[in-house]
């Protein structure tokens, strides 16, 4: 095989490729196999300084969805506030329909081939405390809001970390709301 053509199929997959040296004459006329496990960094086999995007092939139709648990309203660009005492769920989706929304039995659910943590971004409504990343406990897991402002600043708060600011809610009252949520994530 000479080339080959990228399809759905390959999602998630790291490009590669094995070379067989192989002769028409000769003693022997097939020589050691050369595999480049990853071309997309010197480390795989590949080389730094090509075109090659680094990590797996990327899914062109992979969506981020934010809900209430128990609901199957998208909060991602939306203006509902975060509320305290509820959970939210955080979905990676191959949107295969194209349409914007995760229709289940036809979009496949590819949370599980992802890790991804929780931020609370811009300013809360009260101070105007900047948000940060949220504790590392929930990391690939729902977040649960507590039922009080004082709960989620013992709850939520952490370090800084995967570039992100650490979220430091203060303990003078100020809380969740006014606050987006969203996630970070890459492939595992």
């Amino acid at each position: 095989m000479t080339s080959y053509t990228l399809t759905d199929d390959d999602r998630g997959r790291y490009i590669g490729i094995e070379i067989t040296p192989t002769t028409q004459t000769g003693t022997p006329n097939v020589g050691t196999a050369l595999h480049l496990y990853d071309i997309s960094t010197a480390s795989g086999g590949g080389s730094d300084s090509d075109n090659v995007a680094p990590g797996p092939v990327v899914n062109q139709n992979l969506k981020v969805a934010i809900f209430v648990d128990g609901t199957s309203i998208n909060l991602i660009n939306g203006s509902t506030p975060i509320e305290l005492g509820k959970t939210y769920v955080a979905k990676l989706y191959s949107d295969e329909n194209k349409n914007g929304k995760f229709d289940a039995g036809t979009d496949a659910d590819v949370t599980a081939n992802y890790d991804f943590r929780w931020v609370l971004s811009g300013s809360s409504q009260q101070l105007g405390t900047s948000g940060g990343i949220v504790n590392s406990s929930f990391d690939n897991n729902n977040l649960v809001i507590p039922a009080t402002n004082e709960d989620a600043r013992t709850n939520l708060n952490g370090p800084a970390r995967d570039g992100k600011e650490a979220l430091t809610i203060p303990t003078n009252g100020d809380g969740v709301q006014g606050y987006k949520l969203h996630i970070i994530y890459k492939h595992k």
